[in-house]
């Protein structure tokens, strides 16, 4: 089972540690005899992970997992050592890099949101949550449980459900007017206090309805490999091309400076310079008035 503290980690961690714990190590420990943590061996764990059919990088990110719950054990004096810590990674466990969407690219998101769905509502739903991610890259729970009180004096200001980073910064006008024109959500009593859920299901279904809108938009688009996060590498990418720090991305993001140095440092002056080619003139202006929009 996940450790009995993770209440305060995103649902989404939590399902995470749900399916790799209990949907999966849980059953093969009982199919195997083994109903203790503390008879759980090194051998056992090399046995599930061998019938386990992943790629290399999902491989990984589930030996992460089996580490930090057994490292949890440790703590609680459950077991005496961590049998997870004796397994070594997989090899060329590299993640595939992602790469930043081109204006190009943008352009057909939003076009395409312009049509998809069956009339005017899906659409200017549709139309401000890829704005939405262009401009502020926010992660998909946060653009699908937004708050209207979350924009003041053309500003957002939230913390992120999965971190509860804070996010602070200003958003174009072409952004304001299209939150603007977003309709009453259905079954929401007006005004609403949120753009794109009535507040009276749970943020997983919220997240669910969001995610098949902008499917049907990438889809619509054309973009090959097209998926919400790529536009947290495109905003991180053009801060630092147009002369932003890491402090400036994190901030920005909702991240730590650590985690943004981790993924954002990569960026070399040449890619920075091909960055800078094609990037919005919105960050131009922020990274220039920084005094005045940023913070």
């Amino acid at each position: 089972m996940p450790p009995t503290n993770c209440q305060y980690l995103s649902q989404t961690t939590q399902r995470k540690y749900r399916n790799r714990l209990e949907k999966q190590l849980l059953p093969f420990c009982e199919r195997a005899g083994v109903d203790a943590v503390k008879d759980v061996t090194v051998e056992i764990l090399d046995s599930f992970r061998a019938n386990r059919k992943l790629a290399i990088s999902t491989s990984g990110r589930e030996l992460e997992t089996l580490r930090h719950f057994f490292s949890f054990s440790v703590d609680r004096k459950w077991i005496a050592e961590n049998p997870a810590k004796k397994i070594r990674p997989p090899k060329n466990a590299k993640p595939a890099e992602v790469v930043p969407y081109t204006q190009e690219e943008i352009a057909k998101f939003i076009d395409a949101a312009k049509g998809v769905g069956k009339g005017d509502y899906e659409r200017r739903r549709a139309y401000a949550a890829v704005l939405l991610l262009r401009h502020t890259a926010l992660r998909i729970s946060d653009v699908a449980t937004l708050r209207r009180d979350s924009i003041q004096n053309g500003s957002l200001r939230l913390h992120t459900m999965k971190t509860g980073g804070l996010v602070m910064l200003p958003l174009p006008d072409e952004l304001l007017h299209a939150l603007r024109a977003v309709p009453t959500p259905r079954g929401a009593t007006a005004p609403s206090e949120y753009f794109f859920i009535n507040g009276s299901g749970s943020s997983r279904t919220a997240v669910s309805v969001m995610d098949r809108c902008l499917r049907a938009v990438f889809k619509a688009s054309g973009v090959i490999g097209a998926r919400p996060h790529r536009f947290r590498h495109t905003l991180a990418t053009e801060i630092i091309a147009n002369g932003g720090t890491m402090n400036d991305v994190a901030t920005i993001l909702g991240i730590s400076e650590a985690v943004a140095e981790k993924h954002y440092a990569k960026w070399n002056q040449a890619r920075q310079d091909r960055t800078a080619a094609s990037c919005g003139s919105c960050i131009r202006a922020q990274i220039g008035h920084r005094g005045k929009s940023w913070l």
